[in-house]
């Protein structure tokens, strides 16, 4: 049934479908960190850039009542017998109003680059414009609701162009961008949409140049430049997904006479839009920090071993919840899939990834060893930078942790998605065996299904995690 059915367009009406009722069954700010994101969202919005230092902290003045609304519905979290209705829903669209009296605020997104929030700050702006249309007040969920249906029509047409720029491992790329977790981060306001969207357009691009007739121009340049923008102001350490352009023919970009200059001009101008767009932050003064990062940083220097040691205890200890936050674990993390259903879709992942980037015969262009070797330790070095991060950051200031701490805490398996969306390369092979050509036509057949299956079974999940 799905063979003669394009895998961009397959991608884009079940992430339409199931995505919009993600937007309105995943009740307000029950997503990781959607609160300190729809802030950030909202101050954008309202013309309100770079955030204020007071007392030491940096944040924002804003309506007491938002601040409110969202601790009202974090309070869902782990609390399974609090849930939402219809009722609740409807009332919440007409009462809950932004109101006039405010207070300062510190918060987690507060120094981002306010660039990063565009995309569900034009959906704010966008529903407060259709509120005014319709003579009705703006409220707070309103906004949310259009913040989060913009994030979902903007990143899911910019996945849909990458799937369709590749000339091969389209399936690969499908299963990917709908992997459970992905489906949900995208209806949801976070950053991390805008990570992996990213990281879909360089994969898609990287393998576009590679497999096909096009050559390096200058627009291909100039998307490079916006990803690595988008890296280097959010989470620096993907900005190592930009080795996979040594996957690209150098042929391809030695043909064009021009592409060094035009590469040194991109590169001068992603530096300088940096510096112009993060100037207030950077250049922010009072802000008090904890002294404990750096304390722990020096601890990892002189201790290097203890540290790996604690990496990989960690990373075996907790390798139930890395797995299951990678494939789908929804709401404030606290909604599982069947366990059994994780291990089924990750067998029928494999099994796509083999079918689908086997080319049969080896031709000029094949992904070679060193190239898979390369993909392999880029993503595990970004992963293991993930758990460094965390252990400077946020596994030093936290109670029970601190500096030298044995476990590291604060990783979620949604980090490793832009990580491991290249890997996706390495199943490349040249396999000639026969039952790989009848699992291929198999697959060829059916996979739709499995991708409408896990939607359904993420769409269930969450309505008797909040509805039910």
């Amino acid at each position: 049934m799905f063979s003669k059915v394009r895998e961009e367009n397959l991608y884009l009406a079940i992430m339409f479908i199931f995505g919009l009722l993600l937007v309105f069954l995943i009740p307000p700010f029950n997503s990781p960190d959607e609160d300190s994101h729809f802030k950030k969202a909202y101050l954008v919005a309202n013309g309100i850039f770079y955030p204020d230092v007071v007392d030491g902290s940096a944040g924002n003045e804003m309506p007491i009542s938002l601040a409110d609304t969202i601790d009202a519905y974090k309070s869902f979290g782990m609390d399974y017998n609090k849930k939402y209705n219809y009722h609740r829903f409807l009332m919440d669209m007409q009462t809950l109003k932004i109101s006039d009296e405010k207070k300062f605020y510190e918060y987690s997104t507060a120094k981002i680059n306010p660039v990063m929030y565009i995309v569900p700050a034009c959906g704010i702006i966008i529903s407060n414009l259709f509120s005014k249309v319709l003579g009705i007040n703006s409220t707070i969920t309103g906004m949310l609701y259009g913040a989060r249906l913009m994030s979902l029509l903007i990143y899911s047409i910019v996945i849909y162009l990458a799937i369709k720029m590749s000339p091969k491992f389209k399936k690969s790329l499908l299963l990917m961008s709908l992997l459970p977790m992905t489906m949900f981060l995208i209806s949801c306001v976070t950053y991390d949409s805008l990570l992996i969207a990213a990281t879909f357009l360089l994969v898609g691009l990287v393998l576009n140049l590679r497999y096909s007739e096009s050559k390096l121009e200058t627009k291909h340049l100039i998307m490079i430049g916006c990803i690595a923008f988008v890296y280097i102001n959010l989470k620096y350490i993907y900005i190592f997904n930009l080795l996979l352009l040594l996957l690209i023919p150098f042929k391809k970009v030695t043909s064009n006479k021009n592409i060094l200059k035009k590469s040194i001009m991109v590169v001068l101008f992603v530096m300088f839009a940096f510096i112009l767009t993060n100037y207030n932050i950077l250049t922010l003064k009072g802000i008090v920090g904890s002294s404990l990062p750096g304390e722990q940083v020096k601890y990892v220097l002189k201790n290097p071993t203890s540290y790996v040691k604690t990496y990989f205890s960690t990373l075996l200890n907790n390798r139930f919840f890395y797995i299951t936050t990678t494939i789908g674990v929804f709401g404030l993390l606290d909604t599982y899939m069947p366990t059994i259903l994780y291990l089924i879709y990750f067998i029928i992942a494999i099994i796509i990834l083999l079918t689908d980037c086997n080319e049969k015969v080896k031709e000029k262009s094949s992904i070679t060893s060193k190239y898979k070797i390369l993909i392999i330790l880029m993503s595990f070095g970004m992963i293991s930078l993930s758990f460094l991060a965390m252990y400077v950051n946020w596994t030093s200031i936290m109670e029970g942790y601190g500096v030298g701490a044995t476990s590291i805490t604060g990783v979620q398996g949604r980090y490793f998605i832009p990580a491991i969306i290249p890997l996706i390369i390495v199943f490349a092979n040249n396999f000639k065996w026969d039952f790989l050509e009848k699992l291929k036509k198999i697959i060829s057949d059916n996979y739709g299904y499995v991708f409408i299956f896990y939607s359904l079974v993420m769409i269930s999940m969450i309505i008797l995690r909040f509805w039910m």
